[in-house]
């Protein structure tokens, strides 16, 4: 166990694991049950995978899930959507039924059915089941973003704010877009309009995935301060950004936001967009 997680911080860090000999031999000499190597051969799968080795891979994880964790479920999910380790691996929405404890990988199931209502009480539960973490915040905050819950992202950003300090930015993005869209900053207000641009511009020229959500949020901000063509032109830049950085499922997103706010502005491109979302 203490390896898996040595070896799952050392692959995120981008530094060379201590565990990766031993680590495998564990596994080769097969002498422990399945449920006690479930993280550690996925997450030397996991490495595997990076390094280009999908057959060895996907063996590493077959073997994880034998007897799968909760984090195993969630990462192999992550690994079938994001590196498209889907060849080979079947049953494990299956496995995720079984657990009661799988929160994330029930979210990610049920967002990728688009079942926003489900993946949302997926989240509350994985987010009540690690209050220490981050990530389950930031997931619901996006998950009630997809719901109109304003408020909801507001109360869980005041949480985090207390137990971790600060705002990671893809949250942070999250409530400037509840906040733009609730009205509960006033984009006709100079002083507020121009803290925000500048803050989304910052975080803008950070660059990475996270400059989509701010383009979106900046594009969001020059429709709701009057400024629809603006606006129309700040989406655009924020789907083939969108295209090139995260694929379409983002790209379709940020084209359903921007109808969205071309119905609200009254101008003639929300047709458009959602044509765009669907395709």
């Amino acid at each position: 166990w203490l390896m898996a997680a040595e070896l799952a911080c050392a692959h995120v860090a981008g530094k060379v694991p201590k565990s990766w000999k031993v680590g495998n031999d564990a596994l080769r000499y097969d002498r422990f049950p399945a449920m006690h190597v479930s993280e550690l051969a996925t997450a030397i799968g996991m490495m595997e995978l990076e390094g280009g080795n999908r057959k060895q891979a996907r063996k590493l994880v077959q073997r994880g899930l034998i007897v799968p964790t909760e984090n195993t479920l969630a990462q192999v999910l992550w690994a079938k959507e994001a590196k498209h380790l889907g060849d080979g691996i079947v049953g494990i929405d299956k496995l995720v039924s079984a657990r009661q404890d799988a929160f994330e990988a029930r979210y990610k199931i049920a967002l990728r059915q688009g079942d926003f209502q489900g993946a949302f009480a997926a989240c509350q539960r994985w987010m009540d089941d690690e209050p220490f973490a981050a990530r389950p915040k930031m997931e619901t905050t996006f998950v009630a973003s997809l719901l109109d819950d304003y408020d909801r992202i507001e109360r869980i950003a005041q949480a985090a704010l207390k137990t971790d300090g600060k705002l990671s930015n893809e949250m942070e993005m999250n409530v400037i877009f509840a906040e733009l869209s609730s009205g509960r900053i006033d984009a006709r207000d100079p002083d507020a309009a121009a803290k925000t641009m500048s803050r989304l511009k910052t975080v803008i020229d950070i660059g990475g995935p996270l400059s989509v959500h701010a383009t979106a949020n900046l594009a969001l901000l020059s429709y709701r301060s009057g400024n629809p063509e603006v606006g129309r032109d700040l989406y655009r830049v924020a789907i083939d950004l969108a295209r090139k950085q995260d694929g379409f499922e983002n790209a379709a997103l940020a084209a359903t936001f921007a109808a969205r706010e071309a119905i609200l502005a009254r101008v003639p491109d929300a047709e458009i967009h959602l044509n765009e979302a669907t395709e």
